[in-house]
C-alpha cells in the first residue's frame, strides 16, 4: 500500500510540475518563479476541480460526481454555478503563475467572493426570494443557499427595495476590492471609464488632446 501511495504521489507531482511549467511558459512575467515558491500540486488540484465543475455545470455530464457537484456548487450559489469554473480556472492560473503574490491573490479572491454573494442575493430577489420551504429546485433556480442567507434577514427587516440597494452597494464594494480602488479615487476611475467608453484620448498629463494647453489662444 505504501509503495502504491508513493507511486501515485510521484505521478501527481510529475503531472503538476508539467502543468506548472507549461502555464509559466506561456506569456511573460511568470517564467522566473523561484522553485521554493511554486505550488504546482495545489494548482493541479484546482485545475482538476475546474474540469469537474465545468463538466457538470456547463455540459451536464452525468456521473458519480454529478450529485456531489450539484449539491455543493449549484446548491450554494444556484444559477451562478456557471461562473464557478471561471473563478476556479483563474485561481489555478494565479497559483501556478504567481504563487509568490499571495496578498494580491487573496485580495482579488475576497473581492470576487463579495461579488458572488451580492449577485446571488440580487438574483434571488429577482426570482422572488424563494426560501427552503419552496423546494430545492426553486432555490437552485435563484441564488441558492447563499442568495437566501444574504437576502432573507434584510428583506424581513427593511423590505425588498432596500435589500436591492444594500446588495448593489455591496457589489460596488466588491468591485473596489477587486480593482484595489480607494474610495477617494472612485471619481477619477469613473471619469477614466467614461473617457474610454466615449473613445476620448487622454494626454500624458491627464488632459484631452483636443484641449489647448494653458496659455494657448
Amino acid at each position: 500500500v505504501r509503495g502504491l501511495a508513493r507511486l501515485l504521489t510521484r505521478i501527481w507531482l510529475l503531472v503538476a510540475a508539467t502543468l506548472g511549467g507549461v502555464s509559466r511558459a506561456v506569456g511573460r512575467g511568470a517564467r522566473e518563479v523561484d522553485a521554493t515558491h511554486r505550488r504546482d500540486g495545489i494548482g493541479l488540484l484546482l485545475f482538476t476541480l475546474t474540469i469537474v465543475v465545468a463538466a457538470v455545470t456547463w455540459f451536464s455530464i452525468d456521473g458519480w460526481l454529478t450529485g456531489i457537484v450539484t449539491a455543493l456548487v449549484t446548491g450554494a450559489v444556484g444559477a451562478l454555478d456557471v461562473v464557478v469554473p471561471v473563478l476556479l480556472f483563474w485561481a489555478t492560473l494565479r497559483v501556478l503563475r504567481h504563487p509568490d503574490q499571495g496578498a494580491i491573490t487573496g485580495r482579488i479572491a475576497i473581492g470576487c467572493a463579495i461579488l458572488i454573494i451580492s449577485t446571488a442575493g440580487i438574483w434571488a430577489l429577482i426570482q422572488g426570494a424563494p426560501n427552503p420551504s419552496d423546494g430545492t429546485e426553486a432555490m437552485r433556480a435563484a441564488g441558492g443557499w447563499v442568495g437566501w442567507l444574504v437576502t432573507a434577514p434584510i428583506v424581513a427587516a427593511v423590505g425588498t427595495w432596500l435589500a436591492y440597494l444594500w446588495l448593489v452597494a455591496l457589489m460596488g464594494f466588491g468591485l473596489l476590492v477587486v480593482t484595489a480602488t480607494p474610495i477617494h479615487a472612485v471619481p477619477d476611475r469613473l471619469r477614466a471609464v467614461r473617457d474610454w467608453v466615449l473613445l476620448r484620448r487622454v494626454g500624458s498629463h491627464g488632459t484631452d488632446d483636443s484641449e489647448p494647453a494653458a496659455g494657448d489662444m
